[in-house]
């Protein structure tokens, strides 16, 4: 199957679930993942169980199992997706959320109590405390019907809202929500109705951005109405919603920063919000509520445990404000055993030393809607929101003391249409931002060429270093292996020439002898002393043969002027760096945007993510054959419907196709207790006396040496997108967001299976016994 969103399929390549499960009482859809509740994965033995075991092989079983997590849970809002792995007579269910998945010991079907326990969770599965439809579902998402579809098209029609048309083809899969409002405690209605963007990994910050209108009906009789007092139609905003990792400060906390210390008639380049707030925030308040009115009444000693009860306490270490005073708590008790909105594996598994790997739920509502770079109409108006978001980072920092810190293609917009205040482009997405105070007298203005020493909170040893990989500057990821290095203004700067450099190689007619090929020979993945040597040698050839673009003389020389500033930036051997500064960055910009001779519609389409030239191995499912599932006596409406795909193997079913897979998103893994096994994330990429040992299934032997290898952690950082991706021939490639096959054959570890290092131990063995 696609991935769950068409205006992303094609960077992303199709699954193969063995079985899917529908929602309770609903016909099955095995096409979509809009109509799939759960996926089954099936292997022939109990042998190809993967979890205590490691090789390629059982990998790419963990693999397929994540792949099809992260589908359901982007195709539905889930705070928490299932999967079911049956391995001849074992079965082991698994769950998965933003922070790690956690595995079942093994079920046998043989036993007599093995049946029963699958029975039951099938139906405690499909009869959820909280939410309508699975465990596992978001009580504040519901899905829209015919009537709120309508409501939306006639708003947009109404309004006139720019390109609506286009912004309505999938609105079968919108979904209405519900924002929490810090301010004010109240959750505001918003129907989510155009994908904008998303950030496809699994153990995230898993970012979507929305086109929205806030539903301003009113209940009558039970149906939703048109407001009589509303004369407008509503106005197409921006909801964002993210999982945060809990040792960083909440987005909103920095919105409200920003608006506190920028008026908003002299804000620029800055998106305004509406509202927001961090829901598992809220959710954990009323959790911690709930038990202290239980305490006086439980005997249970866990319960007075300060793996429990005590957290790190965003008031301290991040800037939320005390869990005491957050509004809109609800007065009836909480009524799940944890919370869901905010993850609570690692500090039920083990304790609060482990709470910054755990992520919280968070929505919030901007004004100001717009539209990726990558759809830029022409040229000009590509720079020209790049030069305006580089202004609201000036605004922010020199005005609000707030360094963003992860400047990168999908932190800027360009604005649907200009606003009287006349910027063209906005910087948002401040998940990473550091907030300086006023006092620290670190702090430099934006004309010294002195760096900026920004303030860390207690918690910034359990941070994850900051930046999207790609854009990056070359001191930040030369600093892994040349010491810590602190984020400066310099270096987000460094960070919008990379933005420009990577459009303008993929969009626009240029002369690089590899066109839009070009892209791979600058941006490398995962390695940092690569990624940090292709970038120092793009300026150095730079110097000697600019990068010309087709008819189009101001942009050329924009981009050799700005190469000629980002080379100063670099640290040299035999003398200090000329750190980048607003003002030397700003010039070239208006000198560049200042010129007449910039060509019209000079957009062109990248063809490096296009089905047309990423080969796909396999063929996607044609059909479904049904299969019985297992109905408790009292189901009722609420049975559900399993099938699986007809393309059968000998197994009987078709497995998940495997390949030569790396992990590259933050995921690592820990060792858990019997009871449950967990592949997490943590993102910050050091090692830790602390940290659980990594568990035998996910370790891979390295070759020739017995040795393993490690997932390697890189940060909330995806794949490189190149023009294919090799696997080892005969298999098909795994997706590209959550694990990826290594681009290079040339440059390809092969990792052996135990098996194998079996093999040659006892051919080697025999070949000293001759010997001898």
């Amino acid at each position: 199957m696609h991935f769950p969103f068409d205006s992303f399929k094609d960077q992303h390549h199709y699954t193969y679930p063995d079985i899917s499960v529908s929602f309770p009482g609903q016909p099955l859809s095995p096409t979509t993942w809009h109509g799939i509740s759960m996926v089954i994965e099936v292997k022939s033995d109990a042998s190809d169980d993967p979890f205590p075991r490691s090789g390629l092989k059982n990998t790419s079983t963990v693999v397929q199992l994540a792949k099809n997590a992260r589908s359901l849970l982007l195709a539905h809002g889930f705070l928490s997706a299932f999967t079911i792995g049956v391995y001849g007579n074992i079965v082991r269910l698994s769950r998965f959320d933003r922070s790690c998945a956690i595995v079942s010991p093994p079920i046998d079907l043989k036993d007599a109590d093995g049946p029963r326990l699958l029975q039951k969770f099938l139906w405690h599965f499909s009869h959820p405390v909280v939410g309508e439809t699975v465990v596992g579902c978001d009580p504040t998402v519901a899905k829209l019907d015919v009537a709120d579809q309508e409501w939306v098209r006639a708003q947009l029609e109404q309004g006139n809202a720019k390109d609506w048309e286009k912004h309505v083809r999938e609105l079968d899969k919108a979904r209405r929500v519900e924002v929490y409002d810090q301010k004010t405690g109240k959750s505001v209605p918003y129907i989510l109705y155009h994908l904008v963007d998303v950030n496809g990994r699994l153990f995230s910050r898993a970012t979507t951005v929305w086109r929205a209108l806030k539903d301003t009906r009113i209940s009558a009789n039970g149906q939703l109405v048109d407001d009589p007092t509303c004369t407008r139609p509503a106005k197409p905003q921006i909801v964002k919603e993210a999982w945060r990792q809990l040792a960083r400060r909440s987005e909103a906390e920095i919105h409200e920063r920003i608006e506190e210390k920028i008026p908003r008639e002299e804000r620029f380049g800055l998106p305004t919000m509406v509202c927001g707030g961090d829901v598992g925030s809220r959710e954990l308040c009323w959790w911690e509520e709930t038990r202290r009115r239980r305490t006086t009444d439980t005997d249970d000693p866990r319960s007075q445990s300060k793996s429990d009860t005590a957290l790190p306490s965003s008031s301290s270490s991040s800037g939320d404000p005390p869990e005491s005073s957050m509004l809109g708590i609800p007065s009836e008790d909480f009524p799940l055993p944890y919370p869901q909105q905010q993850t609570y594996s690692w500090r039920l598994l083990y304790s609060d030393d482990y709470a910054y790997l755990e992520r919280s739920h968070m929505r919030i509502v901007v004004d100001d809607v717009g539209r990726p770079l990558t759809q830029f109409h022409c040229a000009r108006e590509l720079v020209q929101a790049i030069r305006d978001a580089i202004v609201g980072h000036r605004q922010a920092r020199e005005k609000a003391q707030v360094l963003h810190r992860d400047v990168s293609i999908g932190n800027i917009l360009i604005v649907d249409e200009v606003n009287e205040k006349g910027f063209c482009g906005f910087l948002h997405d401040y998940d990473y931002s550091s907030i300086e105070s006023d006092e620290d007298e670190g702090y430099a203005s934006s004309s010294s060429a002195s760096p900026l020493q920004t303030a860390e909170n207690a918690n910034s040893s359990h941070k994850e270093r900051t930046g999207t990989y790609y854009f990056m500057a070359f001191e930040i990821l030369r600093g892994v292996t040349s010491g810590p290095t602190v984020h400066h203004i310099h270096h987000d700067l460094e960070s919008f020439y990379w933005v420009l450099l990577w459009v303008v190689l993929r969009h626009t007619k240029h002369d690089h002898p590899k066109g839009q090929h070009a892209c791979t020979q600058v941006f490398k993945f995962g390695d940092d002393s690569e990624s940090s040597a292709m970038k120092r040698d793009w300026i150095v050839d730079q110097a000697r043969a600019p990068l010309g673009i087709a008819d189009n003389e101001p942009l050329s020389t924009l981009l050799a002027d700005l190469s000629d500033i980002v080379g100063d930036n670099f640290p040299q051997w035999k003398r200090e760096p000329l750190y980048l500064t607003y003002d030397r960055m700003l010039e070239k910009f208006d000198t560049a945007l200042a010129k007449e001779s910039w060509p019209e519609n000079d957009f062109v389409r990248c063809e490096l993510l296009d089905p047309r030239t990423v080969s796909q191995v396999g063929r996607q499912p044609t059909g479904s054959t049904c299969l019985s599932g297992a109905r408790p006596e009292s189901s009722g409406s609420r049975a559900l419907a399993i099938a699986g795909p007809s393309i059968h193997s000998s197994g009987g079913f078709r497995s998940a196709p495997g390949g030569l897979v790396r992990e590259t998103s933050t995921a690592r893994a820990s060792a858990i207790p019997a009871e449950a096994r967990a592949l997490t994330s943590t993102g910050s990429g050091r090692s830790s006396s602390k940290r659980p040992r990594l568990p035998d299934f996910v370790r891979l032997p390295n070759t020739g040496s017995g040795s393993t290898k490690r997932f390697k952690s890189s940060g909330d950082m995806g794949p490189p997108a190149l023009p294919a991706i090799r696997s080892r021939p005969g298999r098909a490639r795994s997706s590209g967001q959550v694990f990826a096959s290594r681009p290079s054959r040339e440059r390809e570890l092969v990792l052996p299976t135990r098996s194998s290092e079996r093999i040659r131990a006892a051919a080697e063995k025999r070949a000293t016994s001759r010997s001898g």
